[in-house]
């Protein structure tokens, strides 16, 4: 029983950290695109 409610928990987690990871990633990207433009 214990086992399966850490497997929910840690699907929760990874549901609510999703959105967060995708925005973080798009900023990353954007600072990448923002950097190299500069540098040429």
């Amino acid at each position: 029983m214990v086992l399966r409610d850490m497997v929910v928990i840690a699907y929760q987690f990874s549901l609510l950290l999703s959105p967060v990871v995708s925005v973080w990633d798009c900023i990353v990207r954007k600072m990448r695109y923002s950097f190299r433009l500069e540098w040429v």
